[in-house]
C-alpha cells in the first residue's frame, strides 16, 4: 500500500500498489519514506497506521521480487 497525505486538507489516503508500478520506483518511494517528518508520523500514529521502516527492506524486496530474485 502507498500512503500519502493531501497537501490541501491533510487527509491520509491509502492506495494499493499495482502490477504495472515500477519496482525501482516503489523502492525509491520506500527509501524516501523510512524517516517521515514528525508531523506526518504523528498523523499516521493517530490513524493507527504503521509504515515500513528500514528494518523491512529485505521483506519488501522479497515481496516485490520473490525469494529467488531478492537474494541476488
Amino acid at each position: 500500500m502507498i500512503i500519502h497525505q493531501c497537501t490541501g486538507c491533510a487527509k491520509l489516503v491509502i492506495n494499493r500498489i499495482a502490477a504495472d508500478d515500477g519496482v525501482a520506483d516503489l523502492f525509491a518511494l520506500f527509501e524516501g519514506s523510512c524517516e517521515p517528518a514528525a508531523a506526518f508520523q504523528a498523523d499516521l500514529d493517530g490513524a493507527g497506521i504503521a509504515i515500513l521502516t528500514a528494518r523491512d527492506r529485505d521483506l519488501l524486496r522479497q515481496r516485490l521480487l520473490g525469494n529467488r530474485l531478492a537474494r541476488a
